[in-house]
């Protein structure tokens, strides 16, 4: 396991410390990442396959996308590694009411070896929004996502730092 995914792990797990045992409704926080490489296509969504943590069960392995349950400051951390000789450009995607906006991406390219790459964003999200991560869709370019069971990564998490419950000043409703 990466010190990134340990960390990421670690850091949205101190965030839900409850003295009874119990998940609350207000805790929401996932780690997934890709277990074997991965070719994906310009415009695909990556689709992360083992799930460390879904507190909260909003992300879907099956689709690749976070559904928001519940109003808030989310942090986004999204992490990469391109196959040898390849290239590495996903973009994270933030839907909301309908509406697909870019955030921000992760782009890595290597010759002779493998390339690491990270970013991550904080992020107003309403119920019912969207994440996902999918590769950029520039000039017909693939990305080759290193994945392996025993040292997973390529991950993306998300997890809720403060619960929002009406309009913050100096923060947009689209959460910029």
């Amino acid at each position: 396991m990466s010190i990134s995914i340990i960390i990421s792990i670690v850091c949205a797990l101190s965030f839900f410390a409850s003295t009874d045992g119990q998940t609350r409704e207000n805790e929401v926080a996932f780690t997934a990442g890709l277990s074997s490489n991965m070719t994906v296509m310009p415009g695909v969504l990556v689709k992360y396959d083992h799930v460390f943590t879904n507190i909260g069960n909003a992300y879907d392995p099956s689709t690749g996308i976070f559904t928001c349950p519940q109003d808030g400051l989310y942090v986004v951390q999204m992490h990469a590694a391109a196959q040898a000789n390849s290239y590495v450009w996903l973009e994270l995607y933030h839907k909301e009411n309908g509406v697909d906006t870019y955030v921000d991406s992760v782009y890595g390219h290597t010759q002779g070896d493998t390339a690491a790459m990270g970013n991550n964003a904080i992020i107003r999200m309403r119920k019912g929004d969207q994440l996902y991560m999918k590769c950029a869709d520039y000039d017909g370019w693939e990305s080759y996502l290193l994945g392996d069971p025993s040292r997973i990564l390529t991950t993306f998490s998300v997890y809720l730092i403060s619960p929002v419950f009406m309009d913050v000043q100096g923060i947009p409703s689209n959460g910029r």
